[in-house]
């Protein structure tokens, strides 16, 4: 519970105050919210969730100025993530910055090509 209420706090910092170096700059995040409902409910639940009868969670006040900064960018990285009690569910996924690019994808009956020094 300690590290969840350190972490709330991080990211209350975080959303407010720019910081030089943060964890979020190191990675992109790709996806799209889920409608989970679980970013909403770390520590405490948020008072402005809604639960539709589908079972997909939203915001009072998701398009009013005065929506608490942290919500938008939640999760800002993958220890963010990590504090959700099913973090699988969360729409949002996270890719190095620094990563190289991947390959592209060979199209199907053909080969790639092989490199110098490979078997």
């Amino acid at each position: 519970m300690i590290r969840s209420v350190a972490a709330k706090a991080e990211r209350l910092i975080r959303a407010y105050i720019p910081v030089a170096e943060s964890k979020s700059e190191e990675w992109i995040r790709t996806g799209a919210c889920a409608r989970c409902g679980q970013c909403c409910k770390l520590v405490w639940k948020c008072p402005f969730l809604i639960t539709d009868n589908q079972n997909l969670s939203g915001c009072r006040i998701h398009a009013n100025p005065w929506r608490p900064k942290p919500c938008p960018v939640f999760p800002a990285n993958p220890d963010d993530q990590q504090q959700l009690k099913n973090p699988e569910r969360c729409g949002f996924r996270f890719k190095a910055q620094n990563s190289p690019a991947l390959p592209a994808p060979t199209p199907a009956g053909t080969r790639q090509p092989r490199s110098e020094g490979s078997a």
